[in-house]
């Protein structure tokens, strides 16, 4: 008799030793199970659940019954697409259920729901924000400070307020990817977090990119952006020059040396056309260059 996706979860963290594997999907198949009752259709979403069922009962392509050799295999990368789509479902649940996380009868604006502290309640974690959380040693590179812990089996985490408030949004967002992708036994250490770490580890890496998606995601960033500089991407012309007036260096033909030099000024401009605006960085809570390489990616500029 075939196992249900609930018994394939369970052997997994019993293999994994980890007793909160894939609460993710957990969450998912709950989601997908209402559905089918409510539309009274047994067949409802049905390649939905096939996809769960061979993403759990897969692992790096290796069936679940072979345990030994599942322990010595390395954990799955995910693609970039996967990541981000991993997040955009995280801030659907955030919304469709904002009425739990926001004072009724408060006109929400979307850009309020990028808070991974709100999502960390969603996913029944407690968020601390806290002191000095001590030293973060690393073999070969000088100590820094620690900012931020995630405890995954006591569903935990801690901020130190040591730090920028973009850099404790950004590290709080890091840790949320680690919470929805990652298994850990026991803590997890976080040096200061603003986008811009590029570290070689293939997990932190992909909690990055998560944190990235999940704080300025690609429709809400791109429609935000649009409603300053225009639609298409952007352009240095004699006319955005113009409009740009202020928050360009002042020489009279300040020539940028490469993208990265204008992004970072439409990442921070708090002015457009002769109006007054909250500069992107700001509206996202998140550094300049990490607003920077998020334009960049999404090609919102030339």
């Amino acid at each position: 008799m075939a196992k249900s996706l609930e018994q394939l979860i369970s052997d997994r963290r019993r293999v994994l030793q980890n007793q909160y594997a894939y609460l993710t999907e957990l969450e998912e198949i709950a989601e997908l199970k209402a559905s089918k009752l409510i539309y009274e259709n047994p067949y409802a979403h049905e390649d939905d659940l096939n996809r769960l069922t061979k993403s759990v009962s897969r692992f790096d392509g290796i069936d679940i019954g072979t345990p030994i050799e599942i322990q010595a295999a390395k954990p799955r990368r995910r693609t970039d697409e996967e990541i981000e789509q991993l997040a955009r479902r995280l801030q659907i649940r955030i919304w469709e259920r904002r009425s739990e996380f926001f004072q009724r009868g408060k006109l929400i604006d979307p850009l309020d729901a990028l808070d991974p502290v709100i999502a960390f309640k969603l996913l029944d974690y407690e968020v601390e924000i806290t002191g000095a959380l001590g030293l973060h040693p690393k073999a070969g590179d000088a100590a820094s400070n620690v900012a931020g812990i995630i405890d995954k089996p006591n569903r935990k985490v801690l901020l130190s307020s040591g730090f920028p408030a973009s850099v404790r949004n950004f590290t709080a967002a890091h840790e949320l990817g680690h919470a929805v992708m990652h298994d850990f036994v026991g803590l997890h250490r976080d040096r200061p977090l603003d986008g811009t770490s590029g570290s070689q580890d293939p997990q932190e890496r992909e909690a990055e990119k998560f944190a990235a998606y999940f704080l300025m995601p690609r429709k809400l960033l791109t429609k935000v952006f649009e409603s300053i500089f225009g639609n298409g991407p952007f352009e240095l012309t004699d006319e955005t020059r113009f409009a740009l007036a202020g928050a360009l260096p002042r020489e009279s033909r300040w020539q940028p040396r490469n993208r990265r030099e204008i992004s970072r000024v439409l990442a921070s401009t708090p002015v457009f056309n002769g109006v007054n605006i909250l500069p992107l960085m700001t509206q996202f809570r998140v550094s300049k260059e990490a607003m920077a390489i998020r334009l960049e990616q999404l090609a919102l500029l030339r």
